[in-house]
């Protein structure tokens, strides 16, 4: 994993992280809380033994990309596996741009067609 700067003075806002294979995602979703999910199956538990921790502030960054409505691991993920992988796998993304339309037209057509507060 990765940590880019942007200029030579280097604070925690400056910081942009770049995770670079599977593992580091899924030590990112670790981080993250996923081993707080009920469900997890084994198999999944195991992968995130393997992958291993994240460096020192790595997840709070992170959390701070999530709330700022980036998504940096959908974004690592679909950089680490083709179009044609993640199909294959019943994994598919919307960019965030065609959701945010969607959602406004959405609102467009319930305060316009059906005369219902958005």
């Amino acid at each position: 994993m990765d940590f880019l700067f942007e200029d030579a003075i280097v604070t925690p806002a400056k910081m942009r992280c770049r995770l670079e294979t599977e593992s580091e995602v899924v030590a990112a979703a670790a981080a993250l809380g996923a081993l707080r999910i009920p469900d997890l199956s084994s198999a999944e538990r195991a992968l995130i033994r393997r992958a291993g921790g994240l460096p020192d502030g790595a997840a709070e960054h992170l959390r701070r990309e999530i709330g700022r409505k980036c998504d940096p691991l959908g974004d690592a993920f679909a950089m680490l596996r083709t179009p044609a992988e993640r199909r294959a796998q019943g994994a598919t993304y919307t960019p965030l741009a065609i959701v945010e339309a969607m959602v406004i037209g959405q609102r467009r057509f319930r305060r316009n067609v059906l005369s219902i507060p958005a």
